[in-house]
């Protein structure tokens, strides 16, 4: 179970990063599990399939990340994980989709989702997408921020 109360920047140094992983395709949420479990100090505490039951799980589980997909029934990614800012602050919400991420990226400007990672690209940035949101820097990937982009500056 989750118990971080509240994001510390401090959580870096913390052995084990919570995280929640949401689908509303089962073997898409096995094999988010399978990739984030290869680092030994996340630990996936807990999974739903679709928008509201990613808030509801978020408020229960309070995770530091949430790994969530952006087109599923009841509500979508995006609509989630501005609920989730508003209710769970500390949780920092990566958006693992396979739309297009440079349009995506435009919409997510002005949001609280702080990366995106395309869902073809899963197996080779998945990882690194969560430890930088982990250290506090927002993640976006280069080819569709630009040359020289992807992961951005610490947020304060």
């Amino acid at each position: 179970m989750c118990l971080e109360a509240e994001w510390d920047s401090s959580a870096a140094a913390d052995p084990t990063v919570q995280i929640l992983v949401v689908d509303d395709h089962e073997a898409a949420r096995m094999a988010v599990r399978r990739l984030l479990e290869q680092n030994q100090r996340w630990v996936v505490c807990g999974e739903a399939s679709d928008g509201q039951q990613a808030v509801e799980k978020a408020q229960r589980l309070q995770p530091d990340v949430i790994v969530m997909d952006l087109n599923m029934p009841r509500m979508n990614g995006l609509q989630a994980a501005e609920r989730i800012s508003h209710t769970v602050p500390h949780s920092r919400v990566l958006i693992c989709t396979i739309h297009e991420t440079g349009e995506l990226v435009n919409r997510t400007a002005e949001t609280e989702v702080w990366g995106i990672v395309d869902k073809l690209n899963a197996g080779r940035e998945l990882t690194q997408a969560v430890d930088s949101i982990v250290h506090g820097h927002r993640y976006f990937p280069p080819e569709a921020c630009g040359p020289g982009t992807g992961v951005l500056e610490p947020v304060s």
